[in-house]
């Protein structure tokens, strides 16, 4: 139980440095695009910059992590390029997507954490009962 909680805190840190690096990249192109066509300083803020491996369910982005392109991604700290990356300007259909994500990732952290608390709570249920009955087991013996 203890390894699984361990490897959903890790995933869920992944995730969330994949949607700082997503942030990150919405910005970083919508500079680029105001910088090719002189938009007004709105364009950060009208891109959407949705990234399409955010629909991923957990399996299919763990494959990603550990593919090359992946490893490529979170060594180097940024995504570059402009593949994956939703180019409309106020898009209805990912609206709010970074509020949308990080809830998401912060809702599942506190479910870990709930569980890790669980977790730890039944150990320490089970150490102090193993305690009891070894106290036991001694006073009998005497």
């Amino acid at each position: 139980m203890k390894i699984a909680i361990k490897r959903q805190q890790t995933r869920l840190g992944t995730r969330s440095q994949f949607i700082s690096m997503a942030k990150d990249r919405q910005k970083r192109v919508a500079d680029e695009l105001r910088g090719e066509i002189d938009q007004s300083s709105k364009g950060i803020k009208e891109l959407c910059g949705f990234d399409i491996r955010l629909a991923m369910d957990d399996d299919e982005f763990a494959d990603w992590c550990e593919s090359e392109e992946g490893h490529a991604v979170f060594s180097r700290g940024e995504i570059s390029g402009r593949d994956g990356l939703c180019m409309r300007k106020k898009c209805e259909k990912h609206k709010y997507w970074l509020r949308i994500a990080m809830e998401d990732i912060e809702l599942e952290e506190r479910l870990v954490n709930e569980g890790a608390t669980m977790v730890l709570a039944e150990e320490n249920g089970q150490r102090e009962r193993q305690d009891v009955k070894s106290l036991m087991e001694s006073q009998r013996l005497k």
